[in-house]
């Protein structure tokens, strides 16, 4: 093993024992953004379903689609695409942010990553409100199939780990690696089938079978619908997490003693 794959390590375990302090940040952050409001993270969950619901009624009859089955579709992908993209975007500061933090405290910097993964998963879990009224007016029916999300969730919540870990370290030290994930954002959100079918397509095509967005989101997505998530998106999820881990690990070992004099 290698001595920057050890200082890695080090780190990410080091972190997972401080789960009491970055779980009591996450909330912490979720509580201070929602300061003074009614709703309070539940106006995040009121926005997203009245997007559902004016974006299902336009596309439906643009596309001649059914609502009683396209609506839920669309949001069983649509929150977990609102977890990817938060994590992703919030990735690319989860470092730089921390700027004051990380001059003062000596603590595994990996604390942030779990924060950010940690607080987005929050409000994911909020939007289940919408999920529930989906269910009760458009079904699906309740299936044993349902039981996989906690397994498909946390092997989201692994590769948005990695994700995060990365994209922190390279934007620490590139600052023009944000605006351009936030370009590929956009652009994915579109070429993922989030608002559309894959069998719309007359033919399958590459951003589909080798998009690691697409397999996240639909081992979330398959199970809400009632539905086992397809092995292919299961072994893609998994080979991309393992892969993934050890790639962000070992930079992140080798630069970690510099992200200080980066932020």
């Amino acid at each position: 093993m290698t001595a920057s794959l050890k200082i890695a390590l080090r780190d990410v375990i080091d972190g997972v024992l401080q789960w009491p302090l970055w779980g009591s940040l996450a909330w912490r952050d979720i509580r201070q953004r929602y300061t003074r409001t009614i709703l309070g993270p539940f106006w995040l969950t009121l926005s997203t379903a009245i997007f559902l619901t004016f974006f299902s009624l336009v596309y439906s009859k643009l596309f001649n689609l059914d609502l009683h089955s396209y609506l839920p579709y669309l949001t069983a992908g649509f929150l977990p695409w609102i977890l990817f993209s938060a994590v992703v975007s919030e990735s690319c500061t989860v470092f730089t942010a921390e700027k004051q933090t990380i001059a003062n405290w000596q603590f595994p910097y990996s604390v942030f990553v779990y924060k950010v993964v940690y607080r987005n998963t929050i409000v994911f879990l909020h939007n289940f409100l919408i999920l529930l009224v989906v269910y009760l007016i458009y079904g699906p029916v309740p299936s044993w199939n349902m039981l996989w999300l906690p397994v498909s969730l946390a092997l989201f919540c692994l590769n948005a780990f990695w994700i995060c870990i990365l994209l922190g370290t390279l934007c620490a030290r590139f600052r023009d690696v944000q605006p351009l994930v936030a370009s590929i954002l956009q652009i994915t959100m579109f070429m993922t089938p989030i608002f559309w079918r894959p069998e719309m397509l007359a033919k399958r095509t590459a951003f589909i079978d080798a998009n690691i967005v697409y397999h996240a989101i639909s081992i979330v997505r398959d199970p809400l619908l009632g539905k086992a998530p397809a092995t292919v998106s299961l072994v893609f999820c998994l080979a991309s997490a393992v892969i993934g881990t050890s790639v962000a690990l070992v930079l992140y070992g080798r630069f970690r003693r510099r992200i200080p004099f980066w932020v």
